[in-house]
């Protein structure tokens, strides 16, 4: 947003790319996106929709968490086939249905396709599990971030807790230009909404996370804001085994080296 001003202005940057397509060339669009489903009737040529609208050309079914994954029936031009991700993003699906449509257009069969999308795992840094020795359950969702996919994270957070414990810990959302600090306090707004134990907040934008949050609810001895040192010191002292932990924040702010001290410091078991 930052350098384009508004979602429409990266839509048009991005719409650009099409018009250097030619003879078969295909679009592949979410079709759950309106502004997306708009753009195809602009595009010569061929559109393939994904998503799970009914008028997807490849479109998910049935979605239902599985343990720490997603299972769906996936619809494909010829057969529906069931088909599970190893992520705990229900927005994963939505990928994986980008990735099917990709496979159909280039002619893979389903089973194919299913094999291809089960064999995906999540790199670091992206909705990974890490789990410690110490019982605590690590979502490790640091290499970058914008208001959708925060959003994101937070819902993946509440639904893997369940009944327990769950703590924020989030650092600034870059590149926003001038709606930064609105942005920052609709995230704080939506951190209350899932009611958790402890909001770990850090960066020049915590205070309008903070402020976002006990607006909606949140009560000011549940916010800690400060340096990661400074959150780590309070961590050590305040989790418990069983919390379920959300770390996230843009690249620049590496909230990944909070991920690794918090490991190190309540120590590491296999993932």
């Amino acid at each position: 947003l930052e350098g384009l001003g508004s979602v429409e202005g990266v839509l048009a940057a991005k719409a650009e790319l099409f018009e250097s397509f030619g003879p078969g060339h295909r679009a592949i669009l979410n079709a759950d996106d309106p502004m997306l489903a708009h753009l195809g009737e602009r595009i010569a040529s061929p559109v393939v929709f994904f998503g799970r609208s009914r008028t997807a050309d490849v479109r998910a079914v049935s979605a239902a968490r599985e343990d720490t994954g997603i299972r769906f029936d996936l619809v494909l031009e010829s057969e529906t086939i069931s088909v599970r991700t190893d992520s705990p993003g229900e927005f994963m699906v939505s990928n994986a249905l980008a990735a099917a449509a990709v496979g159909q257009c280039i002619g893979l069969s389903a089973t194919e396709i299913k094999a291809g999308i089960e064999c995906f795992r999540p790199e670091q840094g992206r909705m990974h599990l890490r789990h410690t020795a110490a019982g605590l359950h690590i979502i490790d969702d640091t290499y970058n971030a914008n208001p959708a996919s925060m959003n994101a994270a937070l819902d993946t957070l509440r639904a893997l807790a369940g009944g327990r414990r769950a703590v924020v810990v989030l650092g600034d959302m870059l590149e926003l230009g001038a709606q930064a600090a609105e942005l920052h306090r609709q995230v704080g707004a939506r951190c209350a909404g899932i009611a958790p134990g402890r909001l770990y907040l850090t960066g020049r934008y915590a205070a309008d996370v903070a402020s976002g949050a006990k607006s909606a609810g949140i009560q000011e001895e549940n916010v800690v804001i400060g340096s990661k040192s400074e959150l780590l010191r309070d961590m050590k002292n305040w989790l418990a085994p069983g919390d379920w932990i959300l770390i996230k924040g843009s690249r620049g702010m590496a909230m990944e080296t909070v991920v690794e001290a918090l490991a190190a410091e309540t120590g590491k078991k296999a993932e």
